[in-house]
């Protein structure tokens, strides 16, 4: 049972990886990295969207993204994909790194919510992203289904003690796992950012240019999106600050 177990574990490590770097469009992404390889940043960059804008999507290849747009300063775009490959992988110190590189060329300061037990919670959600709590949940699962099973043929008294309360324990967390994938897909659903690309962008009070102006942000600021309305998007910023954006001016991570 031991090397059953074993076994099991093996297999669902490896139909992670695979599942995580699956549909990567590898002809674009070959002469993509090429590109980059020989310091044709511009180059690359259109051929690592090429590949995104056909299917592909994994935190490498927007790491890469993000790099090329770093070394053409272009510090928004770069931010934009660093996030977005942070958003698949949020464990990955290379991604954490260069995104702080990129963001200490901002102009405008992060904004500070303030510690809460909400953020706290939301922050142990991000240890993982919801593809990861997916398969955590599918994982315990099925290590709670062979400990029962284990309990049900073992004949020796302690053992089946010992896989019944694995199991127990196993589907206790198999739950947790699951509250945390639905909760951390709500959250990504329901807080929508976006990265500023223009080089100033002003912040109005009404969804209107002629609107009084409420502040200047530049570009590489991450904002919290809400509403939308003639092509404009309602941001919060800040110390929770609010106003309006023309929405041509930002894109969603």
């Amino acid at each position: 049972m031991d090397q059953l177990l074993k076994l099991l574990h093996i297999i669902i490590l490896l139909f992670f990886s695979a599942a995580l770097n699956a549909g990567t469009g590898l002809p674009l992404l070959d002469s993509a990295n090429a590109a980059y390889q020989r310091n044709q940043f511009t180059k690359a960059t259109k051929l690592y969207e090429q590949a995104i804008a056909g299917g592909a999507s994994s935190p490498d290849i927007y790491y890469n993204l993000g790099n090329a747009y770093y070394r053409q300063n272009r510090i928004g775009l770069a931010i934009l994909n660093y996030e977005r490959a942070r958003k698949l992988s949020p464990n990955d110190n290379d991604i954490g790194h260069n995104l702080q590189l990129a963001q200490e060329k901002v102009k405008d300061p992060p904004g500070e919510p303030g510690p809460s037990i909400g953020n706290a919670w939301q922050d142990f959600l991000s240890l993982l992203s919801e593809k990861e709590w997916s398969f955590l949940t599918a994982g315990m699962l099925l290590l709670a289904f062979l400990s029962f099973t284990a309990y049900t043929f073992n004949k020796q008294p302690a053992r089946k003690r010992f896989y019944f309360f694995s199991g127990i324990f196993l589907l206790a967390l198999t739950a947790f796992a699951y509250v945390c994938a639905k909760q951390q897909s709500g959250y990504s659903f329901s807080r929508r950012e976006g990265i500023l690309l223009a080089p100033s962008v002003t912040v109005h009070s009404k969804p209107d240019g002629k609107s009084d102006p409420v502040a200047t942000l530049h570009e590489g600021a991450k904002v919290q999106l809400g509403e939308s309305e003639n092509g404009w998007v309602n941001v919060l910023f800040g110390r929770g600050e609010q106003g309006w954006i023309e929405q041509a001016r930002l894109a969603e991570i």
